[in-house]
């Protein structure tokens, strides 16, 4: 039926797709299983999400066949119960992050009605601004204890983001 070429090829992709989702399965296990262990969540379960007031810690693995997933912590105003500023971690090898900082800022749409509207900005590990704009900045500075809190309940919760100053309680 098939000549033995055309065997080889197919046995060829067959291994190689095997070997691509045996270590996809294992980069989503090793590498987020011990933060959704930290939360007290499921190890088999794609999404786990822990809720202790005023913050909500997240970890979604990789989809898949994709190996990016996430960490996040979210912060909440206790009187309105809304999202005040967020983080989202991206592991990035074996002990490197990327961080996306989003501060959600109040919009008067009418005398009667407002909304929040997420800035978001990158950060480095270590809490540097990865896009340094002036209205990044401006945003940084005034949110700084936003940002050294969220960092460190990451470190906090595992054991990641920032350099020494930064796993100290804010003060």
């Amino acid at each position: 039926m098939w000549n033995s070429k055309t065997k080889r090829v197919l046995i060829i992709l067959g291994v190689t797709a095997c070997l691509y989702v045996f270590i996809w399965g294992m980069n989503a296990d090793l590498r987020y299983t011990p933060f959704c262990k930290k939360l007290g969540g499921v190890t088999g379960a794609s999404a786990t999400t822990l809720w202790k007031e005023p913050y909500t810690y997240s970890v979604c693995k990789p989809a898949f066949l994709s190996f990016t997933g996430n960490l996040g912590i979210s912060e909440t105003s206790s009187n309105s119960h809304e999202t005040t500023a967020d983080i989202v971690i991206w592991p990035q090898g074996i002990s490197n992050y990327e961080v996306r900082l989003d501060i959600f800022v109040p919009v008067q749409v009418d005398e009667y009605s407002s909304h929040h509207v997420a800035k978001s900005m990158m950060l480095d590990q270590n809490m540097k601004l990865l896009e340094d704009t002036p209205e990044n900045v401006e945003l940084y500075e005034q949110n700084l204890d936003k940002i050294e809190n969220l960092y460190h309940k990451a470190y906090e919760m595992w054991g990641i983001l920032g350099s020494e100053q930064y796993r100290q309680p804010p003060v």
